[in-house]
């Protein structure tokens, strides 16, 4: 998952541009293979144009964005003058992709259908599915909604073809675990555990790196089962998640128990602790709270801890909905805090000290405007020590593996909600959950 970081540091940079100039020229073309060519030609004409321009300080750089779309949009004024119904075989499955990559995806879909009953090969038709959901690959939820249909139509072919389809299934789950959607991810990994049952795995080693040819890869489908038993344990379906898990190694016996350990156990883990006790979270360093602030406590009140880090992107996403939650239901008894670790650094500023972390830390996080708890654990790692820390007992005991994490607590204290990663669907559902609890006793 995008919002599943695991618990690590990392940076990204990012540079803007300005608009660049349009160039009079027109794509044209009597195939679709045609068309891609002059396309291509165009954008690379303008590309110089911007470029040119850009050297004479007419623009201040090349908007790469903005060319594409320009280039997306001659691809598919090219492709309306052809005749769909004119050609057939890999000229019409080409013509399929060139109304996929210029924005006709009813266009795209009509013309592979029509090449799939002129099929008769289903590994043929397979390959043809596959190469169409490829032309809406990314992170764009309206282009993996757009593959949607081609993942159907793969599914409704014979066994023969599960590897591929599987192969399918996996592109989309990849995609959408980044967006953190997480309805999508369970169906795919649904999708995919269910053709893998008709399929060996292969585990890869030093000797045997590939995977030999009817197998797939033992890592992916561990990965597979461990995003739908967290997806699982998101939608509070918790058993179904410790099932699924234990389903696996009779599924898939060819795959030694140690692989399935490795993953799944610290999962099953975090999935048993929901109608357990919680913990409440001790620490010397809090913010927005009185200084002789040490532990906060659970029960009581509906408690939420968000596990977060300054160097996560994705917890980022969590800041405006749990602040926003906090803000009008802690009147009704909800208390919110955050739980983070020292690094050793945050943002540019490296090799702090234990008090520079702290100070810097809670710039960060004032920043972000989060005016509830935040507590730091653990200790302030030493410098060159790269050694793996041993995690906070806080972290230990709710089972941090990745951020963000937000655990959910009812008043007797009671763990009621793990929830991995952010979907931002959350920000929908977590109020509701919330509400029900705050109405317990």
């Amino acid at each position: 998952m995008l919002a599943s970081c695991a618990v690590s540091s990392g940076a990204r940079a990012q540079q803007s541009a300005t608009v660049a100039p349009i160039v009079n020229t027109e794509v044209v073309g009597t195939t679709a293979a045609s068309c891609k060519k002059d396309a291509s030609r165009w954008y690379d004409a303008a590309y110089k144009a911007a470029s040119d321009s850009a050297d004479r300080k007419l623009i201040k750089a090349i908007d790469f964005g903005d060319l594409s779309r320009q280039q997306s949009q001659q691809l598919r004024q090219c492709a309306l003058t052809l005749d769909a119904n004119a050609v057939d075989g890999e000229a019409l499955l080409e013509l399929a992709r060139v109304y996929a990559k210029s924005g006709e995806p009813e266009r795209a879909l009509s013309a592979t259908k029509r090449y799939l009953s002129a099929t008769p090969s289903d590994s043929m038709r397979a390959v043809a599915l596959q190469s169409m959901m490829a032309q809406y690959r990314g992170t764009n939820l309206v282009l993996l909604q757009r593959a949607e249909p081609y993942a159907e139509l793969i599914d409704a072919l014979p066994q023969s073809v599960n590897l591929q389809k599987i192969a399918a299934h996996e592109a989309l789950f990849r995609s959408y675990q980044y967006l953190e959607v997480d309805l999508a991810v369970q169906a795919h990994t649904r999708a995919i555990i269910t053709f893998a049952k008709r399929v060996h795995a292969h585990v890869k080693t030093a000797e045997a790196p590939g995977g030999p040819a009817g197998k797939i890869d033992a890592s992916m489908l561990l990965s597979v089962y461990m995003y739908a038993a967290m997806i699982e344990g998101n939608f509070g379906h918790e058993d179904a998640g410790i099932a699924l898990l234990q389903q696996a190694r009779l599924d898939h016996p060819e795959i030694e128990p140690k692989h399935f350990d490795a993953m799944h156990n610290p999962i099953v883990d975090r999935l048993r602790l929901i109608g357990q006790p919680a913990r409440s979270v001790t620490s010397e360093h809090w913010f927005n709270t009185p200084d002789s602030t040490r532990t906060m406590g659970v029960g009581g009140d509906v408690t939420l801890i968000g596990f977060t880090a300054h160097w996560c992107p994705p917890c980022q996403a969590t800041y405006g909905p749990l602040q926003a939650l906090s803000d009008s239901l802690s009147s009704r008894g909800l208390r919110v805090f955050f739980a983070t670790e020292f690094y050793g650094y945050v943002g540019s500023k490296r090799g702090l000290t234990e008090a520079q972390e702290v100070d810097a830390t809670r710039q960060y996080y004032a920043g972000k405007h989060i005016s509830f708890p935040i507590a730091m654990l653990g200790a302030a790692p030493n410098a060159g020590d790269t050694a793996p820390r041993e995690p906070s007992p806080e972290y230990a005991f709710y089972q941090i593996q990745q951020v963000p994490q937000t655990v959910i607590i009812d008043r007797r204290g009671k763990v009621r909600r793990i929830i991995m990663g952010w979907d931002p669907a959350n920000s929908e559902r977590l109020p509701a959950l919330l509400g029900t609890l705050l109405l317990e006793k």
